[in-house]
């Protein structure tokens, strides 16, 4: 029985180990233009109690706007959270999913009904 207990004890905290980690990322705006701005951010996630925690940094040098993340739910092998930006004005709702060595998924800002969707790499 106790054996059991402890392996549930350890499914437990290895859930979303998967996550854990520095990723970064690169996707483009919407505009449809040749030239269009690329979006660049960076997601440290790891994983306590079975609990997704980190922070996500939007942009780069001296304009990088870091997040907390905030609501983190693991769903089987989706990771669901939200951040809060620029003092809380700006609400953005994040869907992964680990795709091998990837992450791929959406992010999408409050009031809007399409996302961005983004594929993330682990970075060293």
């Amino acid at each position: 029985m106790r054996l059991l207990v402890a392996l549930f004890l350890l499914a437990l905290a290895c859930q979303g180990a998967g996550f854990d980690g520095h990723w970064a990322a690169e996707t483009a705006t919407r505009r449809k233009k040749p030239d269009a701005k690329k979006l660049s951010f960076t997601m440290d996630l790891t994983t306590k109690e079975g609990t997704p925690a980190g922070t996500v940094t939007l942009g780069g040098g001296r304009k990088s706007v870091p997040g907390q993340i905030l609501e983190a739910q693991l769903d089987g092998e989706i990771l669901h959270f939200t951040t809060a930006a620029r003092q809380a004005d700006v609400k953005l709702y994040w869907t992964m999913a680990l795709d091998g060595t990837r992450l791929s998924g959406t992010v999408t800002r409050e009031g809007r009904k399409k996302g961005q969707t983004f594929v993330a790499s682990q970075a060293n």
